[in-house]
């Protein structure tokens, strides 16, 4: 499995800084923290998961409409 990383900043198009994340496991919902290095935009990113938590969290972030996977 390769590393995923966030994509850029949905507001300025910067870099997006990881700054942590929780998981809670019961509810099966992850929470990612990210900062954009540009704009300086924070975004708490939570979503539901199945399988992978953070994998599920970052692909989920990194979709963007009108895109084709």
């Amino acid at each position: 499995m390769s590393y995923l990383k966030p994509l850029t900043c949905p507001f300025c198009g910067g870099t997006m800084d990881e700054r942590g994340g929780q998981c809670n496991y019961n509810k099966k919902i992850m929470t990612i923290d990210l900062k954009c290095k540009q704009c300086e935009t924070i975004i708490k990113f939570k979503t539901k998961w199945k399988d992978n938590p953070y994998e599920e969290a970052i692909k989920a972030f990194n979709h963007r409409v009108g895109e084709v996977n």
